[in-house]
């Protein structure tokens, strides 16, 4: 009940659904067709074990890939993985600051060909007010 009240305001109220329903977007090309049919997501973090060594989120979604089975086409199942924690700054802090921890470049491109989408986490609203920046950013709209 909550989701169709919510789906109900937003598209009345909401920024980004003003553009059309998703369907006539990807139809226009303004977002791509696998985001309607990605059949699953995952939420990937940090280099998906944790301990920051060696990321491994590419390995661990080709496993789950293989697990899963093909599509029903016969070929690997098309998936998608959020990745939180793929950037070097600590988590919610110096926004919108983002650099790509060493191996991300490398994992996201071996994911990528075997039909397996990423999507990383940014937050795009939000400016941390610590970083030295807040002070010369008058160009933002903080409201």
């Amino acid at each position: 009940d909550a989701a169709q009240l919510y789906r109900e305001w937003s598209l009345a109220h909401a920024a980004w659904t003003r553009d059309g329903p998703l369907s006539s977007r990807i139809a226009q090309g303004t977002v791509p067709g696998w985001v309607a049919t990605t059949p699953a997501w995952t939420r990937g973090n940090m280099d998906c074990l944790g301990n920051l060594t060696h990321i491994r989120c590419a390995e661990l979604m080709l496993e789950m890939q293989r697990l899963l089975g093909p599509g029903d086409d016969g070929k690997p199942l098309e998936l998608g993985m959020h990745w939180y924690g793929w950037n070097a700054e600590q988590f919610d802090v110096a926004y919108p600051k983002y650099t790509a921890r060493a191996g991300v470049r490398d994992d996201v491109a071996k994911a990528q060909s075997h039909g397996i989408h990423v999507m990383p986490y940014t937050n795009g609203q939000l400016m941390d007010p610590t970083l030295p920046e807040w002070e010369d950013a008058s160009t933002y709209d903080r409201g």
